[in-house]
């Protein structure tokens, strides 16, 4: 009967991890002239541009120390007056607080916006998220401006608000009494008749 157990014990595992939502892949992109750096929840990984002046990883000015299991990858702009990048994506994000700083490619007596978003992805169905400004209302821009901004990503891979998926919920409470019956059972065998 020990073995019975065991394998309950296993298939249980098993079935939650099949129905447990699938951690994907996070792009942070910006709508503005902006360089970004994206640290990581330990606050020890980092990826991007130290400051404005970063136009290539070549740059003395550039960082990657996210761990390569967290396949972190950062987009250059072809322009440093693009709107529409850099961005930095994430392919298996570490759950936790992540920090993202901008800081404004803009020269001169220009004058800008800028408002990033975040977009994840959780088995095939993305959302996004605003993190700085919005489309509607985005922060004010010019030379020398720079700014942060947190996002949580919970371990389920959601952004901000951690969710507890409903059929998540019914699958544990339905497993949960079984695997207390199997238990009983078995150390009712052990102690004999």
């Amino acid at each position: 009967m020990k073995f019975k157990a065991m394998h309950g014990v296993l298939l249980s595992a098993a079935i939650l991890l099949l129905f447990s939502p699938a951690v994907n892949a996070f792009i942070i992109q910006p709508h503005s002239p902006v360089t970004l750096l994206v640290t990581d929840p330990t606050g020890l990984y980092k990826i991007g541009c130290l400051d404005s002046s970063c136009t290539s990883a070549a740059s003395p000015k550039f960082v990657d120390t996210i761990p390569a299991g967290e396949g972190a990858s950062y987009a250059f702009c072809a322009t440093p007056t693009s709107t529409v990048c850099p961005s930095v994506t994430v392919t298996n994000p570490t759950p936790g607080t992540w920090t993202v700083q901008y800081f404004s490619t803009l020269t001169g007596d220009e004058v800008g916006h800028v408002y990033i978003t975040v977009k994840q992805c959780v088995s095939g169905a993305c959302t996004t998220i605003n993190i700085v400004g919005t489309p509607t209302d985005p922060v004010p821009l010019k030379q020398g401006s720079s700014g942060a901004a947190p996002f949580y990503v919970n371990p389920t891979g959601t952004l901000q608000v951690p969710q507890f998926p409903l059929g998540l919920a019914v699958l544990v409470g339905l497993l949960a009494p079984a695997l207390l019956v199997l238990s009983r059972v078995h150390r009712a065998r052990q102690s004999g008749p």
